[in-house]
């Protein structure tokens, strides 16, 4: 150890962060070094927010309350509030009523073969118009599919849905306590994007920081399962 305290020049921060040659920042999916202005990340209010995110600002202020979304290095946002006083959710997804989750209250697979240890599993599904509404569909109902074949539960099986085009949105997160039954209808209404782009890397980074690195069960497999257009 040095024999005087020094002071780190290197702090953590959302997206990319410095630890490379004077003029360049670290893309921490990719693991290089790269311009600042490659670098997918947008700022507001002093905060720095990876693409994708979604963010609700000055949340107690009803005249100046905002949800932004960044999307590369864009930050689109809208008021909290519609007329009529109807706050507008900070996210895009299904709402639906559900009933209170208990663990201990089993609710088996519907398939005799059913997967059974701990695993994390995310379904990134692929919202471009590279893929067409009724094909969506179609991938929509291979991803209720395979729910209906997992042991879905905190304790064992734990899944993730996201739905990635020009940003990623998470419809569904791995620490989500809700009856398999709900989570398999929250995945088949998934909505359509139909977005002109839809970035693998950004979404794997997505799932790399936002859903795998928030988890707290270091002894589960993790998977991340990429449904996307063929061309």
């Amino acid at each position: 150890q040095h024999p005087e305290p020094l002071a780190c020049p290197v702090q953590c921060v959302e997206g990319c962060h410095a630890h490379c040659p004077p003029g360049k920042i670290l893309d921490e999916l990719l693991q290089t070094c790269v311009s600042p202005e490659d670098c997918p990340v947008c700022e507001a209010a002093g905060r720095r927010f990876a693409s994708g995110k979604k963010v609700t600002l000055n949340p107690s202020d009803p005249e100046h309350c905002q949800i932004c979304h960044c999307d590369g290095v864009n930050l689109t946002c809208e008021a909290c509030e519609e007329p009529g006083g109807l706050v507008v959710p900070p996210t895009d997804a299904p709402v639906s009523p559900t009933t209170p989750y208990v663990e201990d209250i089993s609710e088996p697979p519907l398939h005799d073969f059913y997967c059974s240890r701990l695993l994390d599993l995310v379904f990134l599904l692929d919202g471009s118009s590279r893929l067409s509404e009724a094909e969506f569909e179609v991938l929509k109902a291979f991803v209720v599919d395979m729910m209906e074949r997992l042991r879905i539960s905190q304790k064992w099986v734990r899944v993730a849905v996201v739905e990635y085009h020009d940003g990623s949105h998470a419809y569904i997160g791995l620490k989500d306590r809700k009856r398999p039954s709900e989570l398999r209808r929250i995945a088949s209404q998934v909505k359509y994007a139909g977005s002109q782009v839809a970035s693998t890397s950004e979404v794997l980074k997505y799932t790399l920081f936002q859903i795998f690195g928030k988890i707290d069960r270091p002894e589960a497999s993790r998977i991340a399962l990429l449904l996307m257009a063929s061309q």
